[in-house]
């Protein structure tokens, strides 16, 4: 079975806002297993992330779950999702998440196949430094003991799970079910396996407590080559009132955002931040001679890392 690796890392950044004292929320969680998700709220960012492609937008009450300042009911991005197309024998094929998804949670089989999306170990596991596989242990942590390393969930030098940062997430996905691609682009599925991995840092003292970082290792499992492929994200980004939001690239920074087009929001007040998408890392592509150094995975020699190639706005 041909595996493809295709990587796109991206971050989250605030610019600009104050930081609240405000109580911390009693978020709503999900608790099916179809459509797990959990918080990713080490720093001054509380945000959803879900097993099915999407992430800052609640799967229960389907309002928005990405809070700025954490502990407050501020919302600063709607809903968000990973979106994949390709040509596939000549015929393009999809797989994205926005309002509908295509993707389910688990890997792909050996044969070919998905395996069951209800399967309890396809959750989204979250882990952060000093916890414990021992059950008796006061920082035991179920999602530490059975990190599903065997599914592709990353781990160090010895072997034991990937923690980055202070906070770290991590599910796998395909979107290998046909029925869902008829509720969204009405493609045949491409066979893809998604990893995704994020993590984040709690430092009030630099940028870094208002960041969260998103690795998505995307693998191709089907017999047939993907040709012309193209990795996007796709986002609805609500900066408060989402009546008077502006969007901008900065092609030098591997940039889009989002900001405020009044000097006062009707939910943030005068103390209006902005929300950064930045492509730390995009896919390969062949070039002679040269090294794509990749995060996590092995370098890939006569190849190169694309950066920022479009930027597009729908209303």
């Amino acid at each position: 079975m041909k595996r493809n690796l295709f990587l796109l890392a991206i971050c989250f950044l605030i610019f600009g806002g104050s930081k609240s004292d405000a109580k911390e929320l009693n978020f709503v969680q999900q608790t099916t297993v179809i459509r797990d998700s959990a918080w990713i709220d080490a720093n001054q960012i509380a945000m959803i992330i879900m097993n099915n492609g999407t992430f800052a937008r609640d799967p229960k009450t389907g309002n928005a779950a990405f809070f700025y300042p954490r502990g407050t009911d501020k919302t600063a991005i709607y809903n968000a999702g990973l979106w994949f197309a390709g040509k596939v024998n000549g015929e393009i094929r999809t797989a994205c998440a926005d309002y509908v998804t295509e993707y389910q949670p688990g890997v792909i089989l050996p044969d070919g196949k998905p395996d069951n999306p209800e399967l309890e170990k396809y959750r989204v596991y979250k882990i952060k430094p000093g916890d414990s596989a021992n059950p008796t242990d006061p920082n035991y942590n179920r999602d530490y003991a059975k990190w599903p390393i065997a599914d592709g969930a990353p781990v160090d030098a010895s072997g034991k799970p990937l923690i980055l940062g202070d906070q770290t997430l991590w599910c796998v996905m395909n979107d290998g079910n046909a029925t869902l691609h008829g509720t969204a682009y009405h493609t045949k599925p491409l066979n893809i396996e998604v990893q995704l991995l994020a993590w984040a840092y709690d430092d009030d003292a630099t940028p870094l407590g208002k960041t969260i970082f998103i690795q998505y290792s995307i693998i191709n499992k089907s017999p047939d080559r993907i040709d012309d492929a193209y990795i996007g994200l796709w986002s609805d980004p609500d900066l408060g009132d989402a009546n008077d939001d502006e969007v901008a690239c900065d092609t030098t920074l591997n940039l889009t955002y989002v900001y405020n087009g009044k000097s006062v929001d009707a939910m943030y007040g005068i103390d209006v931040p902005a929300v950064g998408f930045c492509l730390l890392q995009g896919p390969t592509v062949a070039a002679s001679g040269v090294t794509a150094f990749q995060f996590q995975h092995n370098p890939i020699p006569n190849a190169r890392v694309l950066g920022m190639t479009s930027h597009s706005v729908y209303y």
